[in-house]
This record gives structure tokens, C-alpha cells and sequence, in this order.
């Protein structure tokens, strides 16, 4: 029978994220701007990150290039980190991806996603204005 050591303390987990990682995961911002083929021949919605850990703006679907950056801001993350902070970001977009669906069929389409006051005003002769 073992005895339960009830003073002892528990290790740290080394594969925990850094809180700050986890918030800054949580505050992405996302949008699609472009498609890429996949394996399948279909278009797919590359999600750009415009507010990724204060960096420029990186397009999240390169697991190389986030990697890279995510070793930029923490040199000390594991290779299983690396990984976790990339599937708990893939998850965060596409939880943003199906909040806005309904954008990326219009992108898809090359329909405008707003009326443009400048090409309203095109056809007006300059006394219209």
C-alpha cells in the first residue's frame, strides 16, 4: 500500500504555454485576403493575422513562418510547444472563419463588399457633385 506524501509539490508542466502566448492566441485578429488551391484542386482562404504579436502582418496557414515567429518572441518554447501554440492558433481561425463565412463567399465571388463612394460618382458630371 503506498502512502500519499500530501506535502509534496507538484513540477511545473514544461509543455505549458506562456500565459502571454495564450492571451496574445486569444486576441488574433484574422482576415482573408487571398485563396491558395488545396490538394484537392478547391480554393481555400489564406488567414492573414494583422495583430500577431505586435509583428507585421504573417499569413497563419505556413506552420515554418509562425514558428519562426513564435521563436522570435520565445526562445525557450519546446518543439511540442511550438506545436501546441500552433493548433490552439489553427483552432482560434477557424473558429474566426466560420464567424465570417458569409464575407469570404463574397471574396470568393469578387463581389464588393461595400459600395465605394468614389465610383458612385463617376458617372455624375462635375456640376452633380
Amino acid at each position: 500500500m503506498k502512502w500519499l506524501k500530501l506535502g509534496r509539490r507538484r513540477k511545473p508542466r514544461r509543455s505549458a504555454l506562456p500565459v502571454e502566448l495564450v492571451s496574445a492566441i486569444e486576441d488574433v485578429g484574422v482576415v482573408y485576403r487571398s485563396f491558395v488551391e488545396d490538394e484537392y484542386g478547391e480554393q481555400m482562404p489564406r488567414p492573414l493575422a494583422t495583430s500577431f504579436l505586435g509583428s507585421r502582418p504573417i499569413y497563419l496557414d505556413d506552420p515554418e513562418a509562425v514558428a519562426k515567429l513564435l521563436r522570435a518572441h520565445w526562445p525557450e518554447l519546446t518543439d511540442q510547444q511550438v506545436k501546441r501554440a500552433f493548433s490552439l492558433l489553427s483552432s482560434r481561425v477557424a473558429k474566426l472563419r466560420g464567424d465570417r463565412q458569409d464575407r469570404i463567399d463574397i471574396l470568393r465571388t469578387g463581389g464588393r463588399r461595400r459600395g465605394g463612394w468614389m465610383r458612385e460618382t463617376e458617372a455624375m458630371t462635375p456640376w452633380e457633385l
